[in-house]
Order: structure tokens, then C-alpha cells, then sequence
């Protein structure tokens, strides 16, 4: 595969929804990045982690066309590009771009494409190299099992479903070595830093380029520095303007709880838990109470404990 050409064709394609529908594909500077760093010589894994909104799963669609039509380098026979996501609905969306990008194709191009929606979600492409196949994939490692792809995309990996999650990627994984694929890493931070898409971003792996737009800890949720580096996008014209995450991020606040939680995962691409029970303590609520120095110790200490039972764990409270 190679950057330049996979750049040159992306730009050549219109953005296929929202406002700006019809117009000539733009590429931002991260954009641009990411690409060049994912079709790198040697490098088989790519990992971009950042903000929703920052056209993320429309980029992975652009170079998953551009596999299926062999405009990006690739021209083995009979290639395939699986795409895996949390559901079936999540996977739609990257149908949908691949879809949406076809529409404004030249004719002869459109004609040899075969859209399917079920059973599976699949887009074919035939030409003179064989039949090439673009298929969806829920989290079910089992129905990615024997397959050979060129390029395979996961889309927002860091909330698949744990174990199905797991299964789905190792199959994927395990296919690109058959025919030197390489596979495209995508998402929004994951909850915590076990998880393994967290694990892609922190351990460098020979052969694994990764790319992280997350802003330090314990800031602001609405610090505008910190905003733009988990969406880069915003001062491109692409996703969310720099006006609304703003606005968000004072709304998020002023809700607090769940709603400040889930701002900071989604939208600051932050490593916090997006749980919407609620919470004795938000996130937020403990940073501003942490602190790194303790004043000494000094007088008697009073230790509460609660006995958990078989749904609960066992905690203790020193006073």
C-alpha cells in the first residue's frame, strides 16, 4: 500500500453526508498523518485514538474503498476487507461512508459494485483481478475464522464487548499474515489502561504505529487547549465546531455525574469509565479532592469496614 497514492485518491472522492455533501474530500493534517503512518513500510497495525467527531470511522470507510477498488496499492486478487465493530448497526456506519463515497464514482466504476444488506452487509467489486469483498462483522470472533485480509478496520475497539471483543480481533490478527494485510485500529479511549486497546497505544510494538489525541489528566473539562488536542478536528471544519464542544463541556459540568463522565471519554477522548449508574464520587469530584502530598499523620485513626456479600465486595474507610 502506499500513502501518497491512498492521500491522492482519498482527495478525490466528495463528502458523501452532512453539510458540506457533494464537496470535494479535504484531509487534515491528522489526517494526512495517520495515513502516512499506517501505510508506512514495515507496519502492519495502526492505531489512531481520538475524540468523536473528528471523522475517524469516515477516513477508515475512504481507505477501505480505496482497498476494494485496489487505488491504494494493492492490487492482489480477491481481496478482502473485513470490518469489525461492536454491533452490527456500528458496522453499518462504515457501510454507509463506503456507500455514500460510491455514489459520486464515475459510472463504469458504480456498475461493477454489488451492495448487499443481508444476510450480511457486504459491498463486492469485480474487475479484472478477481471479485473483492468488503463485509460487517458484530463482535463474534468466530465469524471472522478462515478468512485472508488485505486490510481489516476495527471500528471504536476500545468498547467491544469483552471476551466476543477479544475473539473478534485475534481472528482478524491472525488472517493478515497470509497475504501481508494490515489492520486499522480505531477509537475513542477506552475506559481504563487494561483494556487492550489501551495496551496497543502504551507498549510499543515492533510493527505497530499508533497515533493518541488525548490531553493530560485532571484538567477542565471545558479547558480549550485541551479540547483541541482530542479534536483536532474542530479548527479543520471537520465534526464538532470549537463554539459546541465548548458549550458541551459547560453543560457537562453543570449536570455533573454521568453526563461530565461520559463528555470526558467520548468528546476529551479521556481514560474514564463510562458508567451511568450513579456515583458517590464523579470523576471530577475525586481530582479536585486528590492530592499527591498528605499533611503527617497525627492522633488516633478510626477504621470503618463493610462486609461485602455475594454481589458486592468487602471496603474499608479510615478516618
Amino acid at each position: 500500500m502506499n500513502a501518497k497514492k491512498a492521500i491522492k485518491f482519498l482527495q478525490s472522492l466528495k463528502v458523501p453526508e452532512g453539510p458540506a455533501a457533494g464537496e470535494p474530500l479535504r484531509l487534515a493534517a491528522f489526517q494526512k498523518k495517520f495515513v502516512t503512518g499506517a501505510l508506512a513500510k514495515n507496519v502492519s497495525v495502526a492505531c489512531l485514538s481520538i475524540g468523536r467527531g473528528n471523522a475517524k470511522t469516515a477516513l477508515s470507510s475512504g481507505l477501505a474503498l480505496g482497498e476494494l477498488l485496489g487505488e491504494i496499492g494493492d492490487t492482489q486478487p480477491n481481496r478482502e476487507i473485513p470490518v469489525g465493530a461492536r454491533t452490527r448497526d456500528q458496522a453499518r456506519l462504515v457501510w454507509n461512508f463506503v456507500a455514500g463515497y460510491a455514489r459520486y464514482l464515475p459510472e463504469d466504476v458504480q456498475k461493477r459494485l454489488t451492495f448487499r444488506r443481508a444476510p450480511r452487509l457486504e459491498i463486492e467489486y469485480t474487475d479484472e483481478n478477481g471479485t473483492h469483498l468488503l463485509r460487517c462483522l458484530a463482535a463474534d470472533g468466530k465469524s471472522a475464522l478462515g478468512g485472508a485480509p488485505t486490510l481489516a478496520i476495527m471500528d471504536e475497539r476500545g468498547h467491544w464487548a469483552k471476551d466476543k471483543g477479544d475473539e473478534l480481533e485475534h481472528a482478524l490478527l491472525s488472517g493478515l499474515g497470509k497475504r501481508n494485510g494490515r489492520a486499522l485500529i480505531i477509537s475513542t479511549s477506552a475506559p481504563d489502561d487494561n483494556h487492550p486497546f489501551s495496551k496497543w497505544l502504551d507498549e510499543p510494538q515492533e510493527g505497530v504505529y499508533v497515533q493518541e489525541h488525548r490531553p493530560p489528566p485532571g484538567l477542565p473539562a471545558d479547558d480549550l487547549e485541551s479540547l483541541l488536542i482530542a479534536n483536532p478536528g474542530a479548527v479543520a471544519g471537520i465534526g464538532s465546531s470549537v463554539e459546541w464542544l465548548q458549550s458541551q463541556a459547560r453543560r457537562a459540568i453543570a449536570r455533573g455525574g454521568s453526563s461530565l463522565t461520559t463528555f470526558r471519554l467520548y468528546n476529551r477522548n479521556e481514560r474514564v469509565s463510562g458508567e451511568t449508574r450513579d456515583l458517590l464520587l464523579t470523576v471530577d469530584e475525586w481530582l479536585s479532592c486528590e492530592a499527591a502530598e498528605l499533611p503527617p499523620r497525627a492522633g488516633q485513626v478510626v477504621i470503618g469496614i463493610d462486609l461485602g456479600g455475594s454481589a458486592s465486595m468487602t471496603a474499608a474507610a479510615f478516618y
